[in-house]
């Protein structure tokens, strides 16, 4: 199991064989009228794993794990007039924030999802999180409405990694509401996911050199999101997008390559050449076992170096001494599987 994902399972309370008659990963609210079905009250019935996404009433992919979307209420503590014993009552209602991690396999629908958000033009969506048992029977269907995605994360890449990279997704719903189960997982084509390691990726970064890069450092895009209500208590709960924040470039590298990040560090740093002018645009390719195809492409704008460092070795080391670069970032553009937006 991939290390990120193990991560994540862990983090998550998530079984990574087989789940009991506990609610399947997700501690998600039951609505009014759901019955579970033989599937799900048959222990040994569930393998965590089988999980599907839909947006707008279509498949959009399967995914490797899932938690989050369940409602829970503000605890409210107060003291009644003169009484040294404080009571506690429920205030509002709150939809958490539903985690996924996706290869990059899904369909275009969600990646154009994702790109709206990383261009700066996020959007809402209704979809749902399908559960299924070990022979794809859906036993748990939860629905959200007009979720924001909040999140979009590239993991760690290490040249020495045999791990297969997944990307964290993050959205936050204004709603949820479990449905009851039923029928298959539709469209088992899309599980074929197209592969990629943490190990192959290909970064340029202006004209410095980068062939000797062997880690970047995991890569957050996050929209802030905005909660309001509408009504009476506790009221209608609607969400807005706020401000975008573009994560820092980090990568390491071999110091053969010292000479040119150094003059660039020396003129944009230290000699104060750091004007829009100046900076550097980039790129990150997520590479295809073969090394020549592109799955996936995130372009970076107005790149600036602010700190370059050495990596601390052994003082009895042989190896090659390496560097850190840290780069600020202005914007980004996220491709994935040939799909492009204006």
């Amino acid at each position: 199991m991939p290390q990120n994902r193990r991560a994540f399972l862990k983090g998550a309370g998530l079984a990574t064989a087989v789940a009991s008659t506990a609610p399947l990963s997700l501690s998600l609210h039951e609505g009014p009228g759901f019955v579970p079905s033989r599937a799900a009250a048959a222990p040994g019935a569930f393998a965590a794993g089988k999980f599907a996404l839909e947006l707008g009433g279509q498949t959009a992919g399967l995914l490797p794990a899932v938690q989050g979307g369940n409602v829970v209420a503000d605890v409210v503590e107060f003291t009644p007039g003169n009484s040294l014993v404080p009571q506690k009552t429920l205030g509002d209602l709150h939809y958490e924030e539903i985690t996924m991690l996706v290869g990059l396999g899904m369909d275009t629908a969600f990646w154009d999802w994702v790109g709206h958000m990383v261009d700066r033009d996020p959007m809402p969506m209704n979809g749902a999180i399908l559960f299924a048992d070990m022979d794809f029977n859906v036993i748990r269907r939860m629905e959200f409405k007009k979720a924001w995605l909040s999140e979009v994360s590239l993991p760690s890449l290490d040249a020495a990694s045999n791990e297969t990279g997944l990307m964290t997704i993050k959205l936050r719903p204004e709603s949820t509401v479990l449905k009851p189960p039923g029928g298959k997982l539709p469209n088992l084509a899309l599980a074929k996911q197209k592969n990629w390691l943490a190990s192959n990726f290909r970064l340029q970064v202006g004209d410095l050199p980068c062939s000797r890069v062997t880690k970047i450092e995991a890569l957050s895009i996050k929209q802030q999101i905005t909660e309001y209500r509408e009504g009476g208590d506790p009221g209608t709960i609607h969400l807005l997008p706020g401000k975008l924040e573009f994560p820092n470039l980090v990568v390491t590298f071999s110091a053969l390559d010292l000479g040119l990040w150094q003059a660039f560090f020396d003129d944009f740093v230290l000699a104060g050449n750091n004007g829009q002018a100046a900076e550097l645009g980039g790129k990150l390719d997520l590479m295809a076992p073969d090394l020549k195809t592109v799955l996936a492409t995130l372009e970076f704008s107005h790149l600036g170096i602010f700190r370059l460092a050495p990596e601390e070795i052994e003082p009895s080391s042989s190896n090659i001494q390496h560097f850190r670069a840290d780069l600020y970032c202005e914007g980004n553009h996220l491709f994935v599987g040939g799909l492009t937006r204006a």
